[in-house]
């Protein structure tokens, strides 16, 4: 799998508390993600080596759980 070296736009956090219980079907998507040309993106996709030393934290993390409410 070739992974992509692209700087996103953003990092997202998400560290609300959420809903985990035995009933749940569906398997919940990972919490810390990229936002790309405005689309969430999944971090297992990309090459993170490269994107952390080509933007640091320049590429912008954003908290959901400190920075939204």
């Amino acid at each position: 799998m070739v992974l992509t070296r692209i700087i996103s736009e953003m990092m997202i956090d998400n560290r609300m508390p959420q809903i985990i219980g035995e009933n749940l079907k569906t398997a919940t998507p990972p919490r810390k993600y990229y936002i790309y040309k405005g689309g969430r993106r999944e971090i297992a996709g990309f090459d993170t080596t490269w994107v952390n030393r080509k933007c640091g934290s320049a590429g912008g993390l954003l908290n959901v759980e400190t920075e939204l409410f």
